[in-house]
């Protein structure tokens, strides 16, 4: 069985035990995702270094801020490919990437996720 795409104890540390705030940091991930990953792909097709690195890093950030660990780090490896100017190596793990977010897009548009970072939040 694989592992949840979301640490939702961890998204509720980074708002701080507020699933309001959650929800919203939710929200604003869930509307921006698709056009930083485009971003970051036209910027791998480009060979374009710096296009790379700030595309990662900030897609990095909002999957960090969901608590999406995994993909997270897929988009650290990117950065750091992008840095060392391996775009070789890129469009794979970007395809990662993207089967990696489409997860974490599921888990959080799918209700549930609510009603465990509530009771998470209780304890």
């Amino acid at each position: 069985m694989s592992r949840a795409p979301v640490e939702i104890e961890r998204a509720l540390e980074t708002a701080d035990g507020d699933v309001e705030l959650l929800r919203d940091v939710v929200t604003l991930f869930l509307t921006e995702w698709t056009s930083q990953f485009t971003a970051l792909e036209r910027a791998l097709e480009k060979l374009d270094t710096a296009g790379v690195e700030s595309g990662a890093c900030r897609l990095q950030m909002m999957l960090e801020n969901v608590g999406a660990l995994e993909a997270a780090q897929l988009a650290q490896t990117l950065r750091s490919l992008g840095e060392e100017g391996r775009f070789h190596e890129g469009m794979s793990v970007l395809r990662a990437l993207w089967e990696q977010i489409a997860r974490v897009v599921s888990f959080y548009t799918h209700p549930d996720w609510e009603m465990e970072a509530i009771r998470i939040a209780k304890r």
